[in-house]
């Protein structure tokens, strides 16, 4: 009897440290911003060229956060591979989210208010804070008619 509360008692504190050893954070992420360095920007190229729409839609946010980063990089290729997945990526989500990025980088002045913002790549955020403003635009140039 003694030998099976001792056998249990050793299962039990072993599975304890076990679980320590293997458990996730919940803490959340440093909302210290990511930098993109310049030379990245031929990497962000391939991904928004890859096979697979994951891949792709995570290649747009980072193209988008890139220029964010680097206003004044040379983004012509990326903008070019961006219109092209507006018009021709494989899901819906890859057209809507390239568009809107397009239209980021055509004009990134009128997004002044979302520069620099530590959005998470997982999240859906930029995304809708780029389609918020884009309609505030519209509406105000709408009222001016």
């Amino acid at each position: 009897m003694k030998s099976a509360f001792l056998l249990a008692a050793v299962l039990f504190f072993s599975s304890s440290v076990t679980d320590l050893m293997f458990a996730q954070s919940n803490e959340t992420r440093n909302d210290t911003l990511i930098e993109y360095p310049v030379a990245s920007a031929a990497n962000y190229l391939n991904a928004l060229k890859h096979h697979n729409a994951g891949v792709v839609e995570s290649a747009i946010f980072h193209a988008a956060k890139y220029k964010m980063m680097n206003l004044d990089a040379d983004t012509d290729a990326m903008e070019t591979q961006l219109r092209h997945l507006n018009k021709e990526g494989k899901t819906s989500a890859v057209r809507y989210k390239a568009g809107l990025v397009v239209q980021y980088f055509e004009s990134p002045d009128l997004f002044d208010n979302i520069h620099k913002k530590n959005y998470k790549a997982d999240s859906d955020e930029l995304y809708a804070e780029l389609a918020m403003q884009l309609q505030r635009e519209y509406l105000v140039n709408w009222d001016e008619k």
